[in-house]
């Protein structure tokens, strides 16, 4: 308040916000901290003893000045569980990489056999009159490679934002999102048919939702999660014709079956399943 004085060897720092809750700022704090201020402030800097006379006696609105030790007060600890999220969050990525790269190994070691598709089937999940949907998994060249691209590029991204997000207090569910993003990508490059292709389809939909609007409590962010939810929609709309029109020309729509029937479709049913595919990942 008003009358403040520093000691001479008293440090000062200015806050300027108003900005999100839990803003996370590495500078220009002068030792590199990285803070998090639960009264909605960031952008710390240090300032000279002048200028916090000025500020504590004249407040500006949105500017508070703040000794070491009043800054102190406001920064919010790690989150209790950090440490276990940062060996298990990116630990179970560098596992799915490597259980990949063995894989993609054992397929080039088949020779012509990795030309054929695998699919494991599990159980099924849809028998619905003349609709037969099976919960299964098929693996075959096109699959391999982009579970080599989704573990890869999902290892990377998880290590790199070990550091990044350390210090923010959602770390953990940070991780909880970014590791289900991973796995329903996998479910949709991994699924044997369209019904599971869509499933994987909507919880990567879900889990960008919820990526984009992390930091919830700042308005911009929040209204970015929604418009990027309403566009998923847009997207499954389009989706979703698209395997109506498979299933009332082809009778199926598991992968195999439907490129077994692809040749007997009028090229206008191609078109326009194709067309509505599009749009479903325009939506996305």
């Amino acid at each position: 308040g008003p009358g403040r004085a520093l000691a001479p060897d008293e440090i000062a720092y200015a806050a300027v916000g108003p900005a999100h809750f839990g803003a996370s700022t590495s500078g220009p704090y002068p030792d590199g901290r990285r803070v998090h201020w639960s009264n909605g402030l960031d952008r710390i800097a240090k300032i000279d003893h002048e200028s916090f006379a000025v500020l504590a006696t004249f407040p500006l609105p949105g500017v508070h000045a703040y000794t070491e030790a009043e800054a102190d007060e406001h920064v919010t600890p790690r989150h209790r569980f950090a440490g276990i999220t940062s060996i298990v969050g990116p630990g179970v990525l560098v596992l799915s990489f490597l259980l990949a790269v063995v894989i993609f190994l054992a397929m080039r070691a088949a020779g012509e056999g990795a030309h054929t598709p695998f699919i494991q089937t599990y159980f099924s999940w849809i028998p619905v009159a003349d609709l037969r949907v099976n919960a299964a998994f098929q693996l075959d060249a096109l699959s391999m490679v982009m579970i080599l691209v989704v573990t890869g590029v999902g290892m990377l991204i998880h290590i790199f934002s070990v550091g990044y997000m350390q210090d923010d207090p959602g770390y953990p569910r940070y991780f909880a999102y970014l590791n289900l993003f991973v796995f329903f990508m996998l479910l949709l490059v991994m699924g044997a048919n369209y019904p599971i292709l869509f499933i994987g389809w909507e919880g990567v939909g879900l889990c960008s939702y919820l990526l984009i609007g992390f930091w919830f409590s700042d308005k911009a962010n929040a209204d970015a999660g929604k418009k990027a939810f309403i566009m998923n929609r847009i997207g499954d709309f389009g989706f979703l014709v698209a395997m109506f029109l498979m299933f009332a020309n082809a009778g199926r729509l598991d992968f195999e079956g439907l490129r077994a029937s692809a040749e007997t479709l009028p090229s206008v049913v191609l078109t326009g399943i194709c067309l509505f595919l599009f749009l479903g990942c325009t939506g996305k």
